[in-house]
């Protein structure tokens, strides 16, 4: 009697919903303590709904973000430094990939096991 086709598809998708829930619950963690007073978020033992939701100033700890720290500042900066990364690392890789693909020179070989053992 051992483990059917069917009953180790049935076994693996179960372990992948088991193992998305865990790395999913940090950030709804997150998301559900946005939603909560400040004196509630230290409670213990800790509670899972928050006690703004769906009330009359549910969003304010948003605007506070908003309004009270420069938001927008620190946004365009997040913005301009993962875009200049992005570019710098485009332009690096496309130059070695091509000296790669293109040059003949000793150790290439090597430089190129090298980039695919990174990946």
């Amino acid at each position: 009697m051992g483990i059917t086709r069917r009953n180790a598809k049935i076994i693996r998708i179960m372990l992948i919903i088991i193992v998305s829930l865990i790395a999913i619950s940090p950030f709804l963690w997150m998301l559900a303590a946005s939603f909560k007073s400040e004196k509630n978020i230290f409670i213990l033992p800790p509670q899972l709904l928050p006690d703004l939701l769906f009330k009359e100033n549910m969003f304010q700890n948003y605007i506070t973000v908003i309004k009270d720290f420069n938001f927008g500042r620190f946004t365009l900066n997040s913005i301009f430094v993962s875009l200049s990364a992005s570019i710098g690392q485009l332009i690096v890789c496309s130059l070695a990939g091509f000296a790669l693909a293109i040059m003949r020179f000793k150790g290439k070989n090597i430089i190129f096991g090298h980039s695919l053992s990174l990946l």
